[in-house]
């Protein structure tokens, strides 16, 4: 069931999150562009963004098996 589980798509989901919250950040003035761009740059390559895809993925699988409601 695991190819079933688009990883790219979970990535995305996670990008786009990351990106609106460090936006949000910059438009209230507390960080720069600069510094929103360098930590989501570092997030995208992190070990911590796998970890949550994994995780994601997981539980998708569990939820298309019928194991989790």
């Amino acid at each position: 069931m695991h190819d079933e589980i688009d990883r790219d798509a979970v990535e995305e989901v996670h990008r786009l999150q990351n990106l609106a919250a460090l936006n949000a950040l910059v438009e209230r003035g507390q960080w720069t562009q600069r510094e929103a761009d360098h930590i989501h740059a570092a997030f995208m390559r992190s070990d911590a963004l796998q970890t949550l895809i994994t995780h994601d993925v997981q539980r998708l699988e569990a939820f298309l098996a019928g194991q989790v409601h």
